[in-house]
């Protein structure tokens, strides 16, 4: 085995599955800020699940694990942080960095004697990874090349612009006869390279505004529900974490496609709206009720009622 690439599990890709373990860091992460669970829960939950993000060599890993384990740390009112658990935390977040590099460089190895993850970031390879300014047609493109492609290639008429070429016209299909009128181009300029690629090509900018709005919304309620102070603030806290997880992963796979992530994704995004529009209902009902007119108070007692009979 020459590459990580196939270490999938029983998803579809290895992309895949490091962001669904990415997700499931960051509710160990909440369980273990808001006392749920202890540190040797955390650390054996941790070094399980990252494994298989250390040997399917998913270079974004390195950007999205920070925000998997710190960021529920910054999504906490500062008076609820527990400080001491935040140092071992970040020790933990520490150890499994530099555990993850080493990992990655030793397979590394077998591909590329002499090179490394540290200067694949520092070297210029980053840069390259994302942008390569290659021709169109040309398969390697990055994924900023495959973004910078689809916005010239819909630009070419205003109502591509605005539209894009439509729902499943730049797909491929699995079956012949089902594929979309330019299911060319989805190789040619790679339209699933980065979801924001996929989306400008077949929604064009309108569409992309719209999943914009819905990730705005989605975070918004997702604030909201973390700082509830209800029962459900620990969803809410996980699911803010996870929000700012699949908003970076726009950037980096095109996961609408993605089954094993795309259905549970809008599903508890649902359940997250559902509970804060059920609270803002009972915020509403209780503002009503306190504005509503009662019995005439004067002082501490209530107006006697006034009797007419002699």
């Amino acid at each position: 085995m020459t590459t990580g690439d196939v270490v999938r599990g029983t998803v579809s890709s290895g992309s895949s599955l490091s962001l669904l373990l990415l997700c499931a860091i960051a509710a160990l992460v909440v369980f273990y800020l808001r006392k749920r669970i202890s540190l040797t829960m955390l650390l054996v939950g941790v070094a399980v699940l990252l494994v298989p993000t250390m040997i399917n060599e998913t270079k974004g890993t390195l950007v999205l694990l920070p925000v998997a384990m710190l960021g529920p740390i910054f999504f906490m009112r500062r008076r609820e942080r527990p400080v001491r658990r935040l140092v071992p935390l970040i020790g933990i977040f520490i150890v499994g960095g530099f555990t993850f590099i080493g990992v990655y460089n030793y397979l590394l190895q077998y591909i590329d004697p002499g090179a490394s993850i540290q200067a694949f970031y520092t070297e210029g390879g980053a840069s390259e990874y994302l942008y390569k300014g290659t021709p169109e047609g040309d398969h390697r493109v990055g994924r900023f090349d495959s973004i910078e492609i689809a916005a010239r290639k819909i630009s070419e008429t205003p109502l591509g612009a605005f539209f894009g070429l439509g729902i499943g016209n730049a797909s491929a299909a699995v079956l012949p006869g089902f594929e979309g009128d330019y299911a060319g181009y989805y190789e040619r300029y790679q339209v699933s390279k980065t979801q924001i690629s996929y989306l400008l090509w077949e929604l064009g900018a309108a569409g992309l505004l719209i999943y914009g709005l819905f990730y705005f919304w989605m975070i918004r309620d997702s604030i909201a529900l973390a700082r509830s102070g209800g029962s459900f603030v620990m969803l809410g806290h996980i699911w803010l974490t996870v929000m700012a997880v699949m908003t970076l992963s726009l950037l980096y796979k095109s996961y609408f496609t993605m089954s094993e992530i795309v259905y549970p994704f809008w599903f508890y995004s649902g359940v997250v709206a559902s509970k804060v529009y059920a609270l803002r209902q009972e915020s509403r009902l209780r503002r009503s009720a306190a504005t509503a007119p009662g019995p005439v108070r004067t002082g501490w007692r209530e107006a006697a009622p006034v009797s007419y009979r002699r």
